[in-house]
């Protein structure tokens, strides 16, 4: 099976100290990931004693590749410095149980705290964001809305199968109406929250899949989270205690 996932990190956290304690995790993660590089193919091997040039690859270039493999699981990820976010855009190929998922995020939050995370299936994503466009004279084109780097500084890409929470954008929503969401499973994790669907990311129904998602949607605040069901009639943004605080990352990062 196909998995999209994506992390948000603050770069200022990403300090040479928990570059050395994230990458024996990242390592020992179901996802094995072991190689890097600014680009294809990665040769650069993924260990604690090249943290210092990992780090610096991170600040200097447009993103870096971090991959995995091993007899079953193939992942990667695209690793974007974003005005002070660090942007964890990633693939993952392969069979993993929603106990993997959700120790992989813990770990990681251990060392690098998490701002906002989540994983669906490949066919799910291209379903949240994925719009064709028809054009008169014939012929269509393929437009993914609503998870640019621009549009992170607005408001959140949306709710999916499984989704990660980081201590202030669980505060800013709040841990009540986050408990309250029905037909999920919830956990905290130092101060941070993780929920997902009671049911296998693969979706029996993808359009039933979309609906309980809208819900969850409506439930949390509609605006905050980018879906093509009300794109046109709905103006998206971040709730206001969150906006606050990625403003002060921008700010703190661009001193």
């Amino acid at each position: 099976m196909n998995y999209e996932i994506t992390i948000w990190t603050v770069y200022n956290d990403l300090n040479l100290e928990h570059v050395n304690d994230l990458i024996p995790i990242l390592r020992d993660s179901v996802l094995k990931l072991s190689k890097y590089g600014p680009h294809e193919p990665c040769k650069m091997e993924f260990i604690p004693g090249n943290a210092s040039d990992f780090l610096y690859q991170v600040s200097q270039t447009v993103f870096v590749i971090v991959k995995g493999k091993t007899k079953s699981i193939k992942s990667h990820f695209l690793i974007s410095n974003n005005d002070g976010i660090i942007k964890w855009r990633g693939g993952i190929n392969g069979s993993l149980t929603i106990g993997d998922i959700a120790s992989f995020f813990k770990n990681l939050n251990g060392v690098l705290p998490i701002l906002y995370g989540n994983v669906c299936t490949e066919t799910e994503y291209k379903r949240l964001h994925e719009q064709i466009i028809y054009y008169e004279g014939g012929g269509r084109s393929e437009e993914n809305r609503g998870t640019s780097s621009g549009e992170a500084w607005e408001y959140l890409p949306g709710i999916y199968w499984f989704n990660f929470f980081g201590n202030e954008l669980t505060e800013a929503i709040g841990r009540d109406r986050i408990e309250s969401i029905p037909g999920v499973i919830h956990e905290q994790e130092n101060g941070a929250t993780l929920f997902f669907l009671d049911e296998p990311a693969d979706a029996a129904d993808i359009n039933e899949r979309v609906g309980k998602l809208y819900k969850i949607n409506l439930h949390l605040g509609n605006s905050f989270f980018f879906n093509l069901v009300n794109e046109e009639e709905q103006s998206f943004h971040h709730p206001e205690r969150f906006k606050k605080y990625l403003e002060k990352v921008r700010t703190d990062y661009l001193k």
